[in-house]
């Protein structure tokens, strides 16, 4: 498979990945029949446009690698997930079978013929780590170095990681990695206990601080 088609189908599977991971997270919210109807018809305008995208990978590279002769059914299975997601339906199974399928034929596209050695782009939990040939984002020195000065740190020197990413942060006028609606979130799980506990381990639900905008991409 040539390079630009390789890369399409990496990308399409990423996709494929969050738009599963989003569906995942509707299910435990209490949301009105509304909101969920507008968050369901979003994700079925991703998976339409997924759907798409895989159609034209297919026809792009018809006859040319048997390895895709999977595609076009995989792109008609795509438009019967957007179908019933605009039908109000939100099936995970079926959703997470497509992003098992996309990934295997990916993954297999990049990957055959090749040595583990020479493998060019890998995904974990449908995110690029690797791209040709190097890891994504990786500054080699500079993490050996933050792991000698985390040696003696505690949680095994993931808390020095943390409050130095913070001070790094704010020193460059950068983003934090995780904002107050993280943190509102990880501390959320104490009190939450507590009440169960007190109501004889009764599930209690969980706050979503964001109040849906979890959902959008961060700035």
């Amino acid at each position: 498979m040539h390079a630009a088609a390789r890369q399409r189908l990496a990308e399409l599977a990423q996709r494929q990945g969050q738009l599963n991971g989003q569906s995942n997270a509707l299910m435990p919210l209490n949301l009105g029949q509304r909101a969920m109807s507008q968050q369901l018809q979003r994700l079925a305008a991703e998976q339409r446009d997924i759907a798409g995208k895989l159609q034209g990978v297919h026809e792009s590279t018809r006859g040319k690698e048997d390895l895709l002769g999977r595609l076009d059914q995989l792109a008609q299975e795509a438009e019967d997930l957007a179908r019933a997601l605009d039908g109000g339906r939100l099936p995970p199974d079926a959703l997470a079978r497509a992003v098992a399928a996309l990934f295997d034929i990916a993954v297999g596209a990049v990957v055959t013929s090749m040595g583990p050695q020479n493998v060019d782009t890998v995904l974990i939990a449908g995110k690029v780590m690797k791209r040709n040939g190097q890891l994504v984002g990786i500054d080699f020195t500079r993490l050996m170095r933050l792991g000698e000065q985390a040696r003696s740190g505690g949680h095994g020197g993931m808390d020095f990681v943390m409050a130095y990413r913070l001070v790094e942060c704010m020193r460059e006028g950068l983003a934090p990695d995780f904002d107050v609606y993280d943190a509102a979130a990880w501390s959320a799980p104490m009190p939450l206990t507590e009440m169960s506990v007190a109501k004889g381990s009764a599930p209690m639900k969980f706050p979503d601080f964001t109040r849906g905008d979890w959902m959008k991409p961060r700035a």
